[in-house]
């Protein structure tokens, strides 16, 4: 990867985890769900980046947000299961020649883009409410604060996505 790549990754990276820490986790649409729109920085990382390196991103990237949201461990299991499970999902659900791309709207299509982050989105949210609330007595309540926050997680990021469309179909 070169430097211009690192720099705008770093830059996704900071911007996406203040705006979670600092904004999203305030958010409790209903007291149901809180959108991790933080989580775009892992499905938009390029396809072809090595594993051990995409495990330990995520890791990190899940590691900071749980410091800052008393949520220990939780955030960084689920990023690390949907960085691993990443390129399975990525071969699944976006074009057939995947081999170096990074996911967005451009390089999927935004038919096959939202399949892939729904996809992702859905895994990592299931899993956090699910490791969440520690057993599953209260399965129903927490299905229905999984599917609220992924609904409202697949809003911010295509909302997200469709603005980096926009800006660089106009350069």
């Amino acid at each position: 990867m070169n430097s211009f790549l690192n720099i705008n990754l770093i830059t996704e990276w900071v911007l996406l985890i203040a705006v979670q820490v600092l904004v999203l986790n305030g958010i409790d649409y209903l007291q149901l769900g809180t959108p991790f729109l933080f989580i775009l920085f892992i499905i938009d990382l390029p396809t072809d980046m090595n594993r051990i390196t995409l495990l330990l991103t995520a890791f990190a990237t899940g590691l900071v947000v749980d410091i800052f949201s008393s949520t220990p461990g939780i955030h960084s299991t689920a990023c690390v299961l949907i960085a691993y499970l990443k390129r399975w999902i990525s071969k699944a659900l976006g074009p057939s020649d995947i081999s170096s791309l990074t996911p967005s709207f451009q390089t999927f299509g935004r038919s096959r883009y939202l399949q892939y982050a729904a996809a992702m989105v859905t895994i990592h949210h299931t899993l956090f409410y699910f490791l969440e609330s520690g057993s599953l007595n209260q399965a129903g309540q927490t299905t229905v604060k999984t599917i609220e926050s992924v609904l409202i997680t697949m809003l911010l990021i295509f909302s997200v996505e469709y603005f980096k469309y926009r800006h660089s179909k106009n350069e």
